[in-house]
C-alpha cells in the first residue's frame, strides 16, 4: 500500500512540475484560404489575387514589412500610401508590403499574446460583408474594424464563402458604337 501510494504521489509531483511548462508553451493559427469557386480572375483573364485575405494588424492599422528595394512607402494591392493617404508614388521610392498570413500552413503564435488580424478583398468582393470564423465560432470585429484574438490555444481561421458578397456597380453607358457589354460567366446581370 505504502509503495503504491509513493508511485501515485511522486506522479503526481512529476505532472505538477511539468504542468506550467506545458500551460505556457506556444499554440498555431491557421489561416484557412478560399475555394476554387471563389473569383479569383477578372472578365478579361487577367489574375486579380486571391478572393480575400487576413493581413496582420496592431490597434486598428495594417502591419507593414520592408520589402527588399527599401522603406519609405507602404505597398497595398498595387497602390502606394503614406501612412494615411493614397499618393503618387516617386520615382524609385522604396516600399513596406502588408503581412500577409500564410493560409493553409499552421503559423506559431506565442501563449498569452493577443493575435489581430483585418479580412481584406480583391475588388470582386466586399471585405465589409465577410463572416469570420475562428474555431467554428463567428468572430465580431472591434471598433477599428479588426479582429482580435487571446492567445489560450490553436487557432482554426476562415471565411464563410457564401456570405461573401460580389462587388455590384451601376454602370450608365451614353449612347454610342464602338463597344459592348460582357457578363462574368455564369453570372446573370
Amino acid at each position: 500500500m505504502k509503495k503504491t501510494l509513493s508511485l501515485i504521489l511522486a506522479a503526481l509531483m512529476i505532472f505538477s512540475l511539468a504542468l506550467p511548462a506545458f500551460a505556457e508553451g506556444d499554440h498555431t493559427v491557421t489561416f484557412q484560404g478560399p475555394s476554387a469557386s471563389l473569383i479569383t480572375r477578372s472578365p478579361g483573364g487577367d489574375d486579380i489575387g486571391p478572393a480575400y485575405y487576413f493581413a496582420k494588424t496592431e490597434n486598428g492599422r495594417a502591419c507593414f514589412e520592408e520589402d527588399p528595394n527599401g522603406k519609405y512607402y507602404y505597398a497595398n494591392d498595387g497602390y502606394y500610401h503614406t501612412a494615411d493617404e493614397l499618393i503618387d508614388i516617386p520615382a524609385g521610392a522604396q516600399t513596406y508590403s502588408p503581412v500577409i498570413f500564410a493560409v493553409n500552413t499552421p503559423i506559431p503564435i506565442t501563449s498569452g499574446e493577443n493575435l489581430s488580424f483585418m479580412v481584406y478583398t480583391n475588388e470582386a468582393y466586399n471585405a465589409a460583408t465577410a463572416y469570420v470564423y475562428i474555431n467554428g465560432v463567428k468572430a465580431e470585429k472591434n471598433d477599428m474594424g479588426e479582429y482580435v484574438v487571446a492567445v489560450d490555444r490553436d487557432f482554426n481561421v476562415n471565411v464563410k464563402e457564401d456570405a461573401l458578397a460580389k462587388s455590384m456597380f451601376n454602370v450608365i453607358l451614353t449612347s454610342g458604337k464602338g463597344y459592348s457589354l460582357k457578363t462574368l460567366q455564369g453570372e446573370n446581370y
